[in-house]
């Protein structure tokens, strides 16, 4: 009796530790990217890294990007990359990419402090989670 005991406790503990290792572990997360475009910026030529300029100052490489949902709440954060000139659009891109982002219904991308710009679920989907944001 032990014996058949012992047996089905450890089949019942590995059948556990099966399906907890072919679980995914949470909720699915996606990655969220772009280019943030900057029409008023400083760059010495085309080769060096473009950055803001005068009240735009706040925006270059490393500047904060969040995500929050729906309810306000920051769900994600990033960075802009290294900003290159657009000597054709006379402007600075700055890439960006945020990783690790939670589901959501609404999705609001805010660089600085310079307003946020929203997508719904189904806008990021459709533009294969991309968002381009543009100032100035």
């Amino acid at each position: 009796m032990l014996h058949t005991r012992l047996a089905i406790g450890t089949a019942l503990i590995a059948t556990l530790a099966l399906i907890a290792g072919c679980s995914n572990g949470g909720p699915a997360t996606h990655t969220i990217s772009g280019q943030f475009t900057l029409r008023d910026y400083s760059s010495a030529n085309e080769r060096t890294p473009c950055r803001g300029l005068s009240g735009y100052s706040d925006i270059n490489a490393g500047t904060t990007v969040l995500i929050s949902n729906e309810k306000g709440t920051i769900i994600a954060t990033g960075e802009l990359g290294t900003g290159s000139k657009d000597i054709y659009e006379d402007s600075c891109n700055f890439p960006y990419k945020v990783t690790g982002v939670p589901a959501a219904k609404i999705y609001s991308i805010e660089v600085s402090h310079r307003g946020k710009s929203t997508y719904s679920l189904s806008d990021l989907k459709k533009n294969n989670w991309k968002a381009n944001l543009t100032l100035g």
